[in-house]
């Protein structure tokens, strides 16, 4: 075989063998990295055991632990941030290899060539950044879901706890107007008050008995939505739920503002989306340039030996007018990108705002109801009964007075619950899943 023939054979073993292969310059550090970041998302849980089955007591950690592990819409979101990772691979191959085969009308001369699409350097490189600045904008998008449905599952939580508390406070009024209709009927049938007042009792005691209808069916409900975001049965029953704790947040605004800034998922993934679109403007800026196409081939035709063997290099000619447009293109998307990501911020430093002034007024009316409300409203009750007993109180000054400390003890309830609440608004806007 003569050398020429032989460098022609190994130059298309060498296009064949780099057709197939990847660039070089490829970032597969970063894309084995995020493969782990979202293989270490997806948790094991066993398939048709009821997580809650061997729980006493739910907390709220207890019941997002379980969300995390089995709710369907975080596995949906896993499975596309795969999909988008896995065109990483594609993006920074290299087009296959053309073979061409071709033959004469008369005789047995023949032709074979082969071809190698080169793109301009850094081409590549590009592509696979502008794919792996998707994935990690997917896996911010991730971490929103999760803040999102562990925020849901605190306020649904906390909503039950307060139903169950006003069940309880129902009952106790229930109980304190039996008390008192068996006082009243007794002095009606002494001839110390009139029959209105007995009736206005029982009035009362059925109005009572609609409120605690209204409670339970909100408690179904809500219990329907708890168990829904741990992906149970809506009418699986719970266990004993155990109230959460009050932790008040303290923080001054700047310092909530600056680690909203560090971990919020939102930023963050405004950020991503930030840099993708950079990526893409300087992928863009490189259509100005060539790619390569190397050829190798083989013409029998030829008579003369030396001439069969050939080799050639052909680029594309890029045509400036359109490249212009689509870079005009993608820096009004960049803009754009960035005055989301400001509006972002802004919106975030709002809310961190707003919700650290609502938990000030929330901190504030528990002390009030605490230290002066529902003490004063309990003293006077017992001094409008006393005085209605012994026959110095009228009776709506009594009724006016229980109707107003359990009409307190509700807002004080409503009152803790808000707080839970808007903690947990908090805590989401600063990226806590605790």
């Amino acid at each position: 075989m003569e050398l020429k023939t032989l460098k022609l054979y190994i130059l298309i073993f060498i296009l064949f063998l780099q057709g197939c292969g990847t660039s070089y310059r490829a970032d597969w550090r970063e894309y084995e990295d995020l493969k782990e970041v979202l293989k270490a998302s997806y948790t094991e849980s066993p398939r048709g055991k009821d997580p809650l089955s061997a729980i006493e007591e739910l907390t709220p950690e207890t019941a997002i632990a379980i969300a995390l592990r089995h709710n369907p819409s975080l596995s949906s979101i896993r499975e596309r941030i795969k999909e988008s990772l896995e065109r990483y691979p594609q993006a920074v191959a290299l087009d296959d290899p053309r073979l061409n085969v071709g033959l004469y009308p008369e005789g047995s001369a023949y032709r074979v060539g082969i071809s190698q699409r080169w793109p301009f350097p850094g081409r590549l490189s590009l592509r696979g950044e502008v794919v792996l600045k998707e994935v990690e904008e997917g896996l911010e998008g991730l971490e929103v879901t999760k803040l999102e449905l562990i925020y849901m599952i605190r306020v649904s939580f906390s909503e039950l706890i307060y139903v169950e508390r006003a069940i309880e406070i129902v009952d106790e009024e229930r109980r304190l107007l039996k008390e008192l209709k068996e006082s009243v009927t007794t002095m009606y049938e002494e001839g110390g008050v009139g029959l209105e007042d007995v009736l206005s009792i029982e009035t009362k005691l059925a109005r009572i008995e609609h409120k605690r209808i209204i409670l339970e069916r909100k408690w179904n409900t809500l219990r329907a939505k708890l168990n829904t975001l741990m992906a149970r049965p809506a009418s699986a029953g719970l266990p004993e739920l155990r109230p959460p704790p009050l932790t008040p947040i303290t923080t001054d605004i700047d310092t909530l503002m600056n680690i909203a800034l560090e971990n919020n998922p939102r930023i963050e993934k405004a950020r991503r989306e930030l840099e993708g679109a950079e990526a893409d403007l300087r992928l863009t800026g490189l259509k100005y340039y060539p790619d390569f196409t190397v050829t190798a081939g083989y013409n029998t035709a030829w008579m003369d030996e030396d001439l069969r063997p050939f080799m050639g290099v052909g680029i594309n000619i890029p045509i400036g007018t359109r490249v212009r447009a689509e870079i005009r293109e993608k820096r009004a998307r960049l803009s754009s990108i960035g005055d989301s990501l400001r509006a972002t911020i802004d919106r975030v430093e709002e809310e961190l705002t707003s919700l650290r002034e609502r938990l000030l007024e929330l901190e504030h009316a528990k002390r009030l109801f605490e230290e002066r409300l529902i003490p004063t409203a309990e003293l006077t009750l017992r001094t409008a009964l006393t005085s209605y007993r012994e026959g110095r109180g009228d009776f709506t000054t009594l009724m006016d007075s229980e109707r107003e400390i359990f009409h307190l003890r509700l807002e004080y309830e409503r009152i803790l619950t808000e707080t839970l609440i808007t903690i947990a608004g908090l805590n989401k806007i600063l990226g806590k899943e605790r």
